[in-house]
């Protein structure tokens, strides 16, 4: 710390440093620890409610009433005929370092008769032959740590602002209105005001001055060289003193914001912002050259009942969660309004970040208010000029003007501070803060019961066929000026009304879910999410983020009226690294043209689905999307090797690492993949991506019994193994399905229908008690490798060895512990064409290697179009289901018996063989009905729990199974998950009604 030489407080400031230095390695006792380095406790910490009387008798002895005569004003002189008196005004103290600095306003009250003053207008009225002035000046003082009594102070009156100041008529001279700011990085700044130009009845400029824009109010910034390190010459913001005017052009109206008083400054990222305004808020921006710029205005509802505008003075400061005890940092301020000619201050608490928006307001703070000495109709009358936090005692110290003269500093204990805000109780920051006060009082009735009905997996879910979720009274509902808000972040281009383009994003793509959002935004940064989400947590303006709006589970279309957040103009790929194949893209790029990509450059993408023509990374990620090859690939939570999310608060977590070995405590990204967007927004990925495969292998199968289906997935694990990249299944039903509604789609496979009737009986009989009924069956075999021959020559090789029948043969399995499974003996091929062993020894009926890319694709269609096939012939129930794989097509055989009495009601089954995954899909002509429903579930969910299965293997939880996840998740498991999203997203603003049983989310009290 850098003193002024010569002064006395150079001592005392380094004892101060001695002693804070000693509370913050050791966090032994403050009074014992003051006693023994300064001889006697400090008052801040000796009384820690108090007001201060700051006495300048020895501080500033030459500031005296001076005899009348001439004195100088505006550069002019200016006969003085009376003195009124003079007095130390509003005055500004903050911590600087070790030391305390307070910078105060003087000022002398004169008297002066009008035909003295030049140019000035005469009056006929007797009363009016004089005119009463003042004139002030600014001085900077060292503090006494110990007494919090300026030791020495002096003037700061630079004459660079005077020229701005001369005009015809005025009431007064000099700066006003200090503000000290201690910038990081910086140094300490003092900012004042000077008083406003003439009201020019044209409202044009004094031609004899030489400033440039409106009538206002004029504030001032200037960094306190004498304070602190030495300022680094080629920082802009040290060259001296700054007057700072608005921009040419900006959308602010000018005079009216320039020419109040409240420039409460604040440091937001290293950045020096200012609050300005309170309704509506505004924050904007200064820049060395002294223009200032708007970033965010917001509507703030907490003073409206106030009987006039608010006005503040102070800075705002960072109140850190663990100084406060709530949940999330924010920014404290005062303000001040008039009240029946009083003045009252409130303390208010503004976000501490983007758009800063002020949600809290306390009751008036007990600060002493003073009769004013020239007009006593001013009965009460304080200016509180700052505000800064002393952690050690945990304390807030307000510098002040009185109307009485006498500047004072106010300390109060951070409970008395908190208890002033009526709607959030010292003792329930936590719930009020997420709730209101109101809901706090509920959850703490409910208690330990709600507690008790998680634990034990019976708190009543909800349900979720589409219009069963009752709307969340507690949300917000939207408003013309949210809309306005929003309008202005993302510009009109961002702002999505029309109902027609608001269909698609309200309805997924089988129709099975439909919201009624009137409004979806479209933002093109992180920066815009962020903003986006801080208003609406703010707001509890519920929102759902949506990518491609190709889930399958309801997931990423609303409920009810949330805003959809779609993620669509969020697609640039960032980067990527030839060496390594790691790819950085933001989350609204589309799996298709990711793949694209990289392709040029020699990578493959390391999921591959069949709506990568429409999906989004950022979708895939959030959902944490299997697809056809994760069986050489891979899940995501492998791949992805850092992500770029917005929390719901707005707070931008930057986990955007692209090494593939980072062991440094949480791996907090595992956190989003699969969350569903219900704990933060995905905006950028990255992804290891793999070489790009010299040769791909297609073989498209046909088998008598899903039995066969098994043998040839063991034998493919077995022979392909380092190749091998997809082994999918899929039924007969699923083969006439995609025949009879996709065109041009036919079976690569014609005979193989009429050579499974050809089967004997016994083989016939092996089909239904064991699970292999409903053939032929389908396989697709693929392999992904860097040598076209070798590669064709293994499948080859795979295709023509010789399966041997089944040693055992399970007519029903009892329970799923059974170990036995049907094994498969591999034997040298005999020299025939391929696949003709296999198809002999009735493991393959028939089978086809593709010759080119076209076969290959014709091949994947047929797998890829089920999805789409089944759309196309109406309504579908879906289940995305991980059963051990010996038992994955008998919950298709038992879906089947207990619908057939259904006209039109068709069951298929087919997926991931190679990993268990089990897609059972029921389609239903007619259209969704609770009574086929009711036939489902919760049986579906209730068989695969009971064989140890899972009730989402890749789409999710999302709308479809928030009430089934406890069928896969423990009671522990889901409490846990749910204390993740309270202490994420308290106010649950993220895909509602989703993922976790809501209701319960939203009384769940806060462990």
């Amino acid at each position: 710390m850098r003193l002024r030489r010569g002064r006395g407080g150079a001592a005392l400031a380094l004892a101060a440093g001695c002693l804070l230095s000693l509370v913050c390695r050791g966090g032994a006792d403050v009074k014992a620890l003051s006693s023994a380095v300064l001889g006697a406790q400090p008052v801040w910490v000796a009384n820690r409610s108090a007001d201060v009387v700051l006495d300048f008798s020895r501080a500033d002895p030459a500031f005296k009433h001076p005899s009348p005569g001439v004195v100088q004003v505006r550069g002019k002189d200016m006969r003085v005929n009376f003195h009124i008196g003079y007095y130390h005004g509003n005055v500004a103290m903050v911590r600087y370092g070790a030391a305390f600095v307070l910078a105060v306003r003087k000022m002398h009250f004169y008297k002066t008769l009008r035909s003295a003053i030049e140019n000035y207008p005469l009056s006929t009225k007797k009363d009016e032959e004089y005119i009463s002035w003042w004139g002030s000046k600014m001085s900077v003082c060292s503090v006494d740590a110990t007494t919090l009594q300026p030791v020495a102070c002096e003037d700061y009156d630079p004459r660079t602002w005077k020229e701005c100041e001369w005009s015809k008529g005025f009431e007064g001279e000099g700066p006003e209105d200090p503000r000290l700011i201690v910038w990081p990085g910086k140094g300490l700044f003092m900012m004042f005001g000077s008083k406003p130009w003439p009201k020019d009845p044209s409202g044009t400029r004094p031609e004899h001055t030489a400033c440039e824009g409106p009538w206002a109010f004029q504030p001032w910034l200037v960094q306190l060289k004498h304070y602190g390190p030495a300022p680094d010459p080629a920082d802009p913001w040290a060259k001296g003193i700054v007057r700072l005017q608005y921009q040419s052009g900006a959308a602010l109206p000018d005079g009216e914001l320039l020419k109040e008083k409240n420039w409460n400054p604040f440091i937001y990222k290293g950045k020096l912002l200012f609050s300005q305004q309170f309704d509506p808020h505004v924050v904007i921006q200064p820049h060395p050259n002294g223009t200032c710029v708007k970033l965010f205005e917001s509507s703030s509802r907490v003073f409206r009942n106030l009987t006039s505008k608010p006005r503040g003075n102070t800075q705002a400061v960072l109140v850190p969660s663990a100084f406060s005890g709530e949940p999330r940092d924010y920014y404290l301020g005062v303000v001040h309004a008039e009240s029946k000619r009083a003045y009252q201050n409130y303390f208010y608490k503004m976000q501490a970040h983007p758009p800063f928006r002020i949600y809290a307001r306390s009751r008036a703070m007990p600060i002493i208010n003073g009769q004013h000495p020239r007009n006593p109709v001013w009965t009460a009358v304080s200016f509180p000029m700052s505000l800064d936090l002393l952690p050690e005692t945990h304390q807030v110290m307000i510098g002040y003007g009185s109307g009485d003269q006498v500047p004072r500093v106010k300390l109060m204990p951070w409970a008395e501070v908190a208890a002033l805000f009526p709607h959030m109780p010292a003792g329930n920051e936590f719930l009020a803060y997420s709730w209101g006060a109101r809901a706090a009082r509920r959850l703490r009735q409910l208690g330990s019961s709600v507690q008790h009905a998680l634990h034990h997996g019976r708190c009543q879910a909800l349900r979720h066929a589409s219009g069963d979720v009752a709307r969340d009274a507690t949300y917000s509902e939207l408003n013309e000026d949210d809309v306005a808000f929003f309008r202005e972040l993302v510009g009109d281009g961002g702002v999505v009304q029309d109902a027609t383009a608001l269909e698609g994003m309200n309805r997924d793509w089988m129709g099975k879910y439909v919201g009624r959002s009137a409004l979806a935004l479209r933002p093109t940064s992180t920066d815009q999410v962020s903003q986006v989400l801080a208003y609406c947590s703010l707001r509890r303006l519920a929102v759902v983020p949506q990518g491609g709006n190709t889930g399958l589970v309801g997931g990423s279309v609303p409920v009810h009226d949330e805003i959809v957040l779609s993620m669509g103009r969020m697609n640039e790929v960032l980067e990527f690294d030839e060496v390594s194949g790691v790819l950085v893209a933001q989350a609204g790029c589309i799996l298709q043209t990711l793949e694209d990509h990289v392709a040029a450059r020699g990578y493959t993408m390391p999921l591959d689905l069949g709506a990568k023509g429409s999906c989004q990374i950022g979708g895939n990620v959030s959902t944490n999307a299997g697809g056809l090859r994760l069986l050489r690939y891979g899940s995501l939570h492998g791949s992805v090797l850092g992500l770029e999310v917005v929390l719901p608060d707005g707070t931008v977590l930057d986990l955007l690492r692209r090494l593939r070995k980072d062991n440094t405590g949480y791996d907090l990204k595992q956190l989003f993949i699969g969350s569903e967007g219900s704990l933060g927004v995905v905006t950028a990925v990255a992804i290891q991506c793999a070489p790009r495969p010299a040769s791909v292998q297609v073989a498209f199968l046909a088998c008598p019994s899903f039995a066969a289906v098994q043998a040839v997935l063991r034998a493919a694990k077995a022979r392909l193994g380092e190749v091998l990249s997809a082994v999918e299944f899929l039924d007969a039903a699923s083969m006439d399905m995609v025949t009879a509604h996709l065109d041009g789609v036919t079976n690569p496979l014609p005979g193989a229908a009429g050579q499974q009737q050809q089967q004997d009986g016994q083989q016939q009989g092996q089909q239904g008690g064991d699970g292999g009924g409903g053939g032929p069956f389908y396989m697709v075999v693929e392999t992904h490798g860097s040598n076209a021959a070798h590669d064709r020559e293994k499948l080859e090789a795979f295709l023509e060895a010789r399966a041997a029948a089944p040693s055992c043969v399970e007519r029903r399995r009892a329970a799923p512990s059974c170990a036995e499974l049907r094994q498969v003996a591999l034997t040298k091929p005999a020299p025939r064409r391929a696949a003709q062993a296999v198809m002999a020894d009735g493991a393959v009926l028939d089978g086809t290697l593709a010759e080119s890319e076209a076969r290959a694709a014709a091949i994947w269609r047929v797998r890829e179009g089920i999805t789409e096939s089944l759309v196309r012939r109406g309504a579908v129930y879906k289940y995305d289901l991980s059963v051990p794989t010996p038992l994955m097509y008998d919950l298709v055989t038992d879906v089947r018996a207990r619908t057939a009495h259904l006209p039109g009601v068709a069951v298929v089954g087919y997926g991931h063989v190679g990993d268990g995954n089990l897609h059972l899909n029921v389609s239903a002509p007619a259209g969704y009905d609770a009574a086929l429903e009711a036939l489902l579930e919760p049986h579906v969910y209730e068989w695969t729990a009971a064989r140890g299965g899972s009730v989402s293997a890749e789409h999710g939880i999302g709308r479809m199974k928030a009430a089934a996840l406890r069928y896969s998740k423990s009671a522990d498991a889901v409490a846990l998950m749910t204390r993740l999203k309270l202490s994420l997203d308290p106010h649950r603003i993220l895909n509602p009604y989703k993922v976790l049983d809501t209701s319960a989310a939203r009384r769940v009290t806060a462990w």
